[in-house]
């Protein structure tokens, strides 16, 4: 009895045991598990394979579009869920901007969800900040916030917030402000810094 002809890698191979004449293989048979073997071969590749259909190629090939492998060349969002991705080397990267605009006064609230880097105009009224959506403590995280007219409204941080000297900066009347924001205990403390003030 001959061995069917593969599937292999369209489908899997539905291989019937032999029951008869077993211990009298025929070359049909032979070339048969031959024939499987080639086309797993063929399909995984070999090392640094040319091949665009063979894993190898769309694993290890930077060229490669296959959307199941995220290469430098491709656009993805990746979210890591808070997992650890260890000893990346990064170049040329960006961090996303959460613009909001004029603030209109009353409460503000800085969804670090939102992006790490803040930008916001103070104006009409006095303006309240709020933060919210910290990494978990145990956890460094930072942002930075920048800040057009702070100084031209009150500005009301939020009381978890420690200031050099326990003292808060003075901001610009007509300028831009730059602040830092640190914490590693989940927003419990925030250490607030000062990058630039009236920055030109």
């Amino acid at each position: 009895m001959a061995w069917p002809t593969s599937d292999f890698p369209t489908g899997l191979d539905v291989i019937v045991d032999q029951t008869a004449n077993v211990d009298s293989a025929d070359a049909a048979d032979i070339n048969g598990a031959y024939d499987c073997i080639e086309k797993i071969e063929a399909k995984v590749g070999v090392n640094n394979s040319a091949v665009v259909t063979s894993l190898d190629y769309l694993v290890k090939n930077a060229a490669s579009d296959n959307p199941g492998h995220k290469h430098s060349t491709q656009s993805y969002t990746v979210n890591h869920e808070d997992n650890i991705v260890q000893r990346p080397k990064i170049k040329d990267y960006g961090e996303v901007v959460n613009a909001k605009g004029g603030l209109g006064g009353g409460a503000v609230t800085i969804d670090l969800e939102n992006g790490n880097v803040v930008t916001g105009t103070v104006d009409t009224a006095e303006t309240t900040f709020t933060f919210s959506n910290p990494s978990a403590a145990g956890t460094a995280c930072s942002f930075t916030l920048i800040l057009t007219n702070g100084g031209s409204q009150t500005v009301n941080w939020p009381a978890s917030v420690d200031w050099s000297g326990g003292t808060e900066p003075t901001l610009t009347v007509a300028g831009v402000d730059i602040l830092s924001f640190l914490t590693v205990d989940g927003g419990t403390i925030w250490h607030g810094m000062i990058a630039s003030l009236d920055s030109k």
